[in-house]
């Protein structure tokens, strides 16, 4: 069962390869990450399934898609807190859904993980040098 998991996952990543991945490849990439995680809850199928959903948002925009990611990354960061690529995924899609504050918190969290990664530090300086945005 893990390996039938694993195997719709590496399919899903093969098929969203960012040089050439189109809206259909990146909408077939997600149902496989869908299989994935419906058959083994691991948080890595979660973070995949929401990375497809930023592409999409961006390819289509269609804000649905950062709900969808938002949820994703949310189950992933729940289930494995510590993992650094989740959190800067997080940060990215709640940074393209306008909350830069909840982003800064998911940047800062990437940081304390791993000080000298490039793209947690990279983004939250992005925040800082913005300052306070303006609310909704």
């Amino acid at each position: 069962v893990l390996f039938l998991a694993h195997g719709y996952h590496e399919t899903g990543m093969a098929m969203m390869e960012p040089s050439r991945a189109t809206s259909r490849e990146i909408r077939s990439a997600a149902s496989y990450f869908e299989k994935a995680r419906n058959i083994w809850p691991n948080p890595a199928f979660d973070a995949a399934h929401g990375w497809s959903n930023v592409l999409l948002a961006r390819y289509e925009k269609n804000p649905e898609y950062l709900n969808a990611a938002y949820r994703d990354y949310s189950r992933a960061v729940r289930k494995s807190p510590d993992a650094l690529r989740y959190r800067v995924g997080f940060g990215e899609t709640l940074l393209l859904m306008g909350d830069s504050s909840r982003a800064a918190m998911q940047f800062k969290e990437a940081a304390r993980l791993n000080p000298r990664g490039p793209y947690a530090g990279r983004y939250l300086q992005l925040i800082l040098d913005r300052g306070p945005q303006p609310g909704p």
